[in-house]
């Protein structure tokens, strides 16, 4: 969606890709202004990529096998959850998730990982 973005087409919890490389979650959404903090917006030429819900449920089903079998390779090895968890976000967050939903994700995933070994 490189510069066609609108405010009529992003909406408060989308993810977007900035001008700047950055990704971040839009708060709210006035006419010519796209909030992603309190006292940061964007003019939504400035914005090069919109980042669905419906975006982020494929970006985890693309990762969903890759990311689990790392996940048990990592923990069979004994790596502790937090550097699983770094590890295997990082994957989900260069595509575009933010911190927190890549981070619970690998979690969820690395309780069902632990479950199945038992």
């Amino acid at each position: 969606m490189n510069n066609t973005a609108t405010t009529k087409t992003i909406k408060a919890g989308d993810r977007v890709k900035t001008v700047y490389g950055n990704y971040e979650t839009v708060l709210r959404v006035n006419d010519l202004q796209i909030f992603t903090g309190p006292n940061t917006w964007y003019h939504p030429t400035k914005i090069l990529t919109v980042i669905t819900t419906d975006r982020k449920l494929e970006i985890i089903s693309e990762n969903e096998t890759a990311l689990k079998a790392q996940i048990y390779q990592l923990h069979s090895g004994g790596t502790c959850l937090a550097t699983v968890i770094n590890q295997c976000a990082v994957v989900l967050v260069s595509a575009g998730l933010s911190n927190e939903l890549a981070s619970t994700v690998i979690r969820k995933w690395f309780d069902e990982a632990v479950c199945n070994i038992t």
